[in-house]
């Protein structure tokens, strides 16, 4: 969220090839994946289900690619900069197939409508920001929709198929503008139960109006809503510091009063600490009238004298 106003860097022929190799091997691996889950699903009769279904794997894997060749596309015009640096597609890709692995074997294990399908879109948004979070929200949910379809997942069926698409969109959509105006992580965790309502509600019309559909519901719902914002939670400062990424959260955390280094600045340099305040002010007010991110401007402005903790007297 911290790339609002990103200069589109030089783009050349190497970086052209460069980006374009990254892709192929993206969908490769995604293939794999793909394929790995045919043969988990049922190992015995892998070939025999190649074989009968050859057609039909045809037509997923040419799904696939030009659901890669839309993606670098979108990018390429929308945001090249992320086609540029390959640890931001490194970042995507393995976001994506992060929620594409959990989301599987939660439905196969529990239940497909137990998956926490926002998870992808929830750390999207924190890493890069709202606009790629609604693209890769929708990309995820059309593979996880290929994968329920065109494979030999015995968890699905076609109804369920079909409502997952739905259910994952507008679950993913809730989660991207709700957590846009979330503060703290612990705000967070009470997305779940609102992520939970969606899942419910659907689960239990599919099911049919009984009792014992709607404990099955709750229970299903909850394990999707709720697991989606606490793995989000454990997820998100592991990518931090892989990609290091500086998200709102963290902004949020460094510049509280209670964080290490700002009481630090309160007890041993006040009067700087409170021209930091002041500077904070002024700089947040031109963030926000330059559309640009005020909390990193604040931050900023907090930490720019903190060399002076060095020699405070001076």
């Amino acid at each position: 969220m911290l790339y609002d106003v990103e200069k589109t860097e030089k783009w050349g022929v190497k970086d052209f090839v460069i980006s374009i190799t990254a892709f192929i091997a993206c969908y490769l691996i995604f293939s794999l994946f793909i394929f790995g889950t045919v043969w988990f699903n049922d190992k015995n009769n892998f070939m025999e289900f190649l074989k009968a279904n050859t057609e039909q794997l045809i037509y997923l894997q040419l799904a696939l690619v030009l659901m890669f060749i839309i993606f670098y596309f979108y990018y390429f015009y929308e945001n090249r900069n992320i086609l540029k640096r390959l640890s931001r597609l490194v970042l995507i890709f393995s976001v994506i197939l992060l929620d594409l692995v959990i989301c599987y074997f939660i439905g196969i294990y529990v239940n497909i409508y137990a998956r926490p399908l926002p998870l992808g879109a929830l750390l999207i948004l924190m890493l890069l920001g709202r606009k790629d979070a609604i693209f890769i929200n929708i990309f995820t949910i059309i593979l996880v929709f290929l994968t329920d379809t065109f494979t030999n997942n015995p968890a699905t069926f076609e109804t369920s198929a079909y409502s997952s698409i739905v259910i994952g969109y507008v679950v993913g959509m809730i989660a991207i503008y709700v957590a846009s105006g979330i503060r703290s992580r612990l705000k967070v965790f009470l997305l779940g139960f609102l992520l939970s309502a969606p899942i419910i509600l659907s689960f239990y019309l599919l099911e049919g109006f009984s009792v014992n559909s709607l404990k099955r519901a709750v229970v299903y719902g909850l394990t999707a809503g709720m697991s989606s914002v606490v793995l989000f939670m454990a997820i998100l400062p592991i990518y931090e510091r892989i990609f290091n990424v500086v998200t709102n959260y963290r902004l949020y955390e460094i510049t509280d009063h209670s964080s290490p280094l700002i009481r630090r600045l309160i007890a041993e340099a006040p009067g700087t600490f409170n021209h930091s305040l002041v500077v904070a002010t002024l700089a947040e007010a031109c963030a926000v009238a330059v559309g640009v991110n005020p909390q990193l401007a604040r931050a900023a402005a907090y930490y720019h004298d903190i060399g002076k903790l060095a020699q405070p007297e001076f």
